[in-house]
């Protein structure tokens, strides 16, 4: 009966290691990939050893053995060969010849000069971990940048392998008849089939896994490259314009939740045009990524380094406010000015700088920065200025103006509102008017007292009239109300200038909290009603 049973398990077991062999010929025509090579010959190894073990299985001979140990350690060395060449190493090393020579001959000692079953089986789990151990070492680099689901598809197939190994040590080690061919090929034939169907499968779904994943994070390399490419100014190969925009809106998005300073720096090639004038473009262009080395190698880790059009560069220095970005700003001048530029020797610069206010948009900030490097131009250029904070803001920054997008269709609201777009209006005109202290101090204390009271009425309507944000949008009142005194003790304190207020509570508090939060309830009321 175990007879019949082994004789129908080895037929089944070829079949399904024919299948496997067909299935990874076909891949390997698709793909073309040496990994599958390597496993289509390991498969056919297999299955001439199984073919060899199922024809001898009543009556081997010493010879059958020792081939089918020979065939058995080449197949697992195959399978080594092939995770080596998807980690892009050489298939074989010497290590590996010189592993399967000792091998063969511990073969020949444990089969024709001292026959043992169990030293055959510890030559064999002890010879092909070696070939393991190998290609692991090798690949450690490698499989640690694999996806989970690769390092997940190669630690269960090689778990699997080991698994196998010390089950055939227990087996063998267990086996009375250690010098009984027929009845140690039986057990090798139940254990060499079920390791193959088991041990094949894993590497016929994990190997088109890892060769998938390698395709696709080969094609997220080169999007990132084409990504890159298109943030890269050509000539220079510095962030170009449209990187900085990215840029600057994550800083604002995140920098400012975290109050975080932050400085920019405008630069301006002094006299570049009469250099394209005089010595062609082909110099221009020369000077020009000469000038974006020299700002680079000046910049610390956290700066960021733009081309921002023509013969002007701009950086974003984080964590730096406007004295740190002068100091910055004023290194880079000195290195100018000790550097030899081939063909015209020497060239100036002109810098601005200007500290970020809270919560100004950046088309502000860009237009301070550009004020500075035109006082620096305007006062004889090769030198620095600054936007120093307790400046007001630029003229660009005007009063608002009650629109009809501001409507919500309550009475009430709409009178609140248009009180604090009143009092914001007052604030600005107290910018470079030369108001009193205490005149300012009215105004923001109107404003104070206004706010309050809105958010107050504001919250509760929103309560009876079962608005679903209601808690989410109390939250963002009570947040408004702290950065409000925050920043208004800022002001006292001279920490944040007259125009840096303004620009929080006309931004932040007037145009950004109507139009973008409370939108969201007006569109409730109004449905509401309906």
């Amino acid at each position: 009966m175990y007879e019949i049973e082994l004789h129908s398990f080895l037929i089944i077991a070829e079949a399904i290691i024919g299948m496997y062999v067909i299935t990874f010929s076909i891949v390997y025509y698709v793909r073309r990939h040496p990994m599958h090579l390597m496993m289509l010959f390991s498969l056919i190894f297999s299955a001439i050893s199984l073919s060899m073990m199922h024809d001898s299985i009543n009556g081997p001979s010493r010879e059958v053995v020792f081939v089918h140990n020979l065939l058995f350690m080449l197949s697992i060395m195959m399978v080594i060969a092939g995770l080596r060449t998807y980690f892009k190493l050489k298939p074989f090393s010497l290590r590996f010849v010189a592993y399967f020579v000792i091998g063969s001959f511990l073969y020949f000692v444990f089969i024709y000069i001292y026959p043992s079953y169990f030293y055959r089986v510890i030559t064999s789990s002890g010879t092909m971990s070696l070939f393991i151990l190998d290609g692991l070492y090798k690949s450690r680099s490698t499989i640690k940048n694999e996806s989970k689901k690769g390092r997940l598809t190669i630690t269960i197939s090689l778990t699997v392998i080991v698994a196998f190994f010390l089950l055939r040590i227990v087996f063998a080690y267990l086996s009375p008849n250690q010098n009984d061919l027929t009845s140690n090929m039986s057990t090798t034939a139940f254990t060499t089939g079920f390791f193959m169907i088991f041990v094949y499968n894993f590497w016929l779904m994990g190997s088109v896994l890892l060769e998938s994943n390698s395709e696709i994070r080969s094609l997220n390399r080169k999007t990132r490259t084409m990504t890159d490419l298109a943030m890269l100014d050509p000539l220079t190969k510095q962030f170009n314009r449209h990187r900085l925009e990215m840029d600057m809106d994550e800083y604002l998005e995140v920098g400012q939740r975290k109050e975080m300073v932050a400085s920019l720096l405008l630069i301006d090639l002094d006299y570049f045009k009469e250099i394209n004038d005089k010595h062609g473009h082909d110099v221009g262009d020369r000077i020009i990524v000469m000038a974006s080395q020299i700002i680079s190698s000046s910049l610390r880790s956290d700066d960021q380094l733009y081309r921002w059009g023509g013969d002007e560069f701009l950086v974003l220095t984080p964590h730096t406010d406007v004295d740190g970005a002068a100091r910055l700003a004023q290194r880079i001048l000195e290195k100018f000015k000790n550097t030899n530029f081939p063909t015209i020797k020497t060239q100036t610069l002109s810098i601005g700088c200007a500290q970020h206010f809270p919560y100004e948009p950046k088309e502000a900030w860009f237009k301070r920065v550009d004020l500075a490097l035109y006082k620096a131009k305007q006062l004889g250029r090769n030198r620095v200025e600054s936007w120093n904070n307790s400046e007001n803001l630029p003229s660009s920054m005007n009063k608002k103006r009650w629109e009809d997008l501001f409507e919500s269709g309550h009475a009430v609201i709409d009178s609140q509102h248009k009180a604090l777009l009143d009092l914001s209006n007052e604030l600005y005109e107290c910018l470079g008017s030369g108001n009193s202290t205490e005149n300012v101090d009215s105004i923001l204390d109107r404003v104070s007292e206004d706010l309050k009271s809105h958010f107050t009425y504001e919250s509760a309507l929103m309560k009876n009239m079962g608005f679903p944000l209601y808690d989410e949008h109390l939250e963002i009142h009570k947040q408004l109300v702290m950065d409000y005194d925050a920043l208004r003790l800022q002001l006292k304190t001279g920490v944040l200038s007259l125009g840096g207020f303004f620009n929080f509570v006309s931004e932040s508090l007037i145009e950004g909290h109507i139009l973008k939060e409370d939108m969201k309830f007006f569109d409730y009321m109004k449905s509401h009603k309906s």
